[in-house]
C-alpha cells in the first residue's frame, strides 16, 4: 500500500525517535528514502517476503517500491526513523558511492549492523537534529548531514542474514 507520509512543506524530510507500540502495523511504501536505526530491544521486520530479525546496532535502508512493516517488537524496543524527500535527497546524494540511495528500488542488502560506538553516535546525531525542527533550514541542513552520515556507515558495515518468507 502506498502511504502519504504527512511532512511539512518546507521540511526535506521527517526524524522521530519511535518507542514499541503494542498495536498492529501495516504494511506500507512510500516515495521517500527511509532509514532505521535500532537503539534498544529487537524486532521482526518484513521487508517485501524478506524476514530480518533487528537488534541494537542495525541500520535497515527501506526504498519507495519496498512494502515494509514491523511484524514483533520487544516492550524495550526503540529506533529512530528517518525520511526523505526525493528531489531533496537528488540534491545532497552528488557523490558516486551515494548512486544507491538515489535508487527506487533496493540493489543488495538493505540491512547491516553498526558498531556500539557508531550507534550512539549517530543516535547523538539524529537527537542533535531532532531538537531543531522548530528551525526548517537548521533541521533540513542536519537531516541531509544525517542521512549522508547513516550511509556512510551502512556501507561499512556488515550485512544482517535474511530469512525468506
Amino acid at each position: 500500500m502506498l502511504a502519504k507520509l504527512d511532512l511539512p512543506e518546507f521540511w526535506k524530510g521527517n526524524l522521530w525517535h519511535y518507542r514499541f507500540q503494542d498495536w498492529n502495523h501495516t504494511a506500507h511504501r512510500h516515495v521517500e528514502l527511509e532509514f532505521n536505526l535500532i537503539t534498544e530491544g529487537s524486532a521482526i521486520y518484513l521487508l517485501d517476503n524478506e524476514k530480518y530479525q533487528v537488534q541494537r546496532g542495525d541500520l535497515i535502508w527501506l526504498y519507495p517500491t519496498q512494502n515494509h512493516v514491523l511484524v514483533s517488537e520487544t516492550p524495550d524496543f526503540e529506533m529512530w526513523i528517518g525520511v526523505f524527500r526525493p528531489e531533496a535527497l537528488a540534491a545532497i546524494a552528488t557523490d558516486p558511492s551515494h548512486e544507491l540511495l538515489r535508487q527506487s528500488d533496493t540493489i543488495g542488502e538493505c540491512c547491516r549492523r553498526l558498531t556500539l560506538k557508531q550507534t550512539q553516535r549517530l543516535s547523538a546525531l539524529f537527537e542533535e537534529v531532532f531538537r531543531t525542527k522548530a528551525q526548517a533550514a537548521h533541521f533540513n541542513a542536519g537531516l541531509g548531514y544525517a542521512f549522508l552520515t547513516s550511509w556512510q556507515y551502512f556501507e561499512n558495515a556488515k550485512a544482517i542474514p535474511i530469512e525468506d518468507v
